[in-house]
């Protein structure tokens, strides 16, 4: 781990003059395309509640009492920038019933220079043998920038969402808890809802 430390230090003032220039960029493209940010996240979320739904239907998942927003590692594999969205009953990560969606957020990202080149070139120059993996390993941590900007727009998002969610005939608990963190990892609480009756 040493090495992916002093890599990342030499490139540390790089990658943060970048994404101070992507991060003017992102809340451009945010206050631009709000709406269908909040139209993609409604979708989503009605997605996975309509999947609880036919569960609780078939007598398979409890009342919901959790909906949770995943990173995937398989989506920064990917270079993918969407959370998942789960809807649990009580049992939360061990309700295998699953109800799942994804709210891609990469609309975000539409205007950013995504080419890490120039963070590597940075790295060649001052680093002999710079595997490929470890600028893998940079590019990686880089990313989930991004996805922590993306839980802020997330956070501010659902209470809206919530309004025009449809959720007739789906059994809910008196407080349903929305999180965030890796998939099937320790979550976050992020927002508490309360429905109304």
């Amino acid at each position: 781990m040493e090495r992916m430390e002093e890599l990342a230090s030499l490139v540390s003032e790089p990658l943060q003059q970048r994404f101070l220039t992507d991060l003017d960029q992102i809340v451009l493209c945010m206050k631009d395309n709000i709406e269908l940010l909040s139209d993609g996240l409604l979708n989503a979320l009605q997605e996975a509640v309509d999947e609880a739904a036919c569960m609780q239907n078939a007598g398979k998942k409890g009342a919901i009492a959790y909906i949770s927003f995943s990173l995937l590692q398989s989506n920064l594999l990917l270079e993918k920038f969407a959370f998942r969205i789960d809807v649990y009953d009580e049992r939360f990560l061990i309700d295998d019933s699953e109800a799942a969606s994804e709210w891609d957020f990469s609309l975000l990202l539409q205007n950013l220079d995504t080419n890490f080149d120039v963070i590597a070139f940075t790295l060649r120059q001052s680093v002999i043998r710079v595997q490929e993996y470890e600028l893998w390993e940079l590019k990686k941590a880089y990313q989930l920038n991004y996805y922590a900007t993306a839980t802020g727009l997330l956070q501010s998002l659902v209470p809206l969402c919530l309004d025009r969610l449809s959720l007739d005939g789906i059994d809910t608990m008196p407080e349903v808890q929305f999180t965030v963190g890796p998939y099937m990892e320790k979550q976050l609480s992020f927002y508490q809802w309360r429905r109304e009756t």
